[in-house]
């Protein structure tokens, strides 16, 4: 039921997004329509896989990142709260810390830019130079500090006690993930 949920979350920010990005009424109708009738998204909120969490934190992540740039409160509201979903979403899986990684790609890009111009501080919500700096220190708390702690708090529970089997810390499990997934080399249709 989470996943099926989670889909419908994801179906509705994948829209939203749409809108915000598109100055059409229709592309974000023809957004909802093609990923509702999708058949990988169906299969994925069906299934015991953790894919569509990741993929709806990511999607709600960037949805207020964009929002940042038009905001209907302040920036930094969008800022944090796109910096808890994509906390979440490396909770759910790895591969949202890609998603972190070209966010902070984005964010160099549009400092330079905005130095390019020699207008360093105005490119926006992204822009490390914006505020005197303190933009840049937002950008780390928002989306290496907040993610990195909700990551580390899914955690908790194999911080001792009865609960950690094997004996394992956070560190001991984190090194058998990796070395679980980058040694293996069983066939996967």
């Amino acid at each position: 039921m989470p996943g099926v949920l989670l889909a419908a979350v994801l179906a509705f920010f994948l829209v939203l997004l749409a809108r915000r990005l598109f100055a059409s009424d229709v592309l974000p109708a023809i957004v909802g329509i093609a990923v509702v009738l999708d058949g990988s998204m169906f299969a994925q909120a069906r299934i015991g896989m953790n894919d569509i969490y990741v993929a709806t934190f990511i999607v709600v992540g960037w949805y207020f990142v964009v929002a940042a740039h038009r905001p209907r409160r302040g920036a930094w509201i969008d800022l944090a709260l796109a910096g808890i979903a994509f906390g979440l979403a490396a909770a759910s899986k790895w591969a949202a810390f890609y998603a972190i990684a070209a966010l902070g790609l984005a964010s160099i890009m549009v400092t330079a830019r905005a130095w390019q111009r020699r207008a360093p501080g105005t490119g926006g919500p992204l822009d490390l130079l914006a505020g005197r700096g303190r933009n840049a220190a937002l950008l780390v708390a928002a989306f290496a500090v907040v993610p990195l702690a909700i990551y580390v708090g899914s955690y908790l529970p194999w911080f001792g006690g009865a609960t950690a089997p094997y004996g394992w810390s956070p560190i001991d499990l984190t090194k058998q993930m990796y070395w679980y997934h980058s040694g293996l080399t069983a066939p996967h249709p």
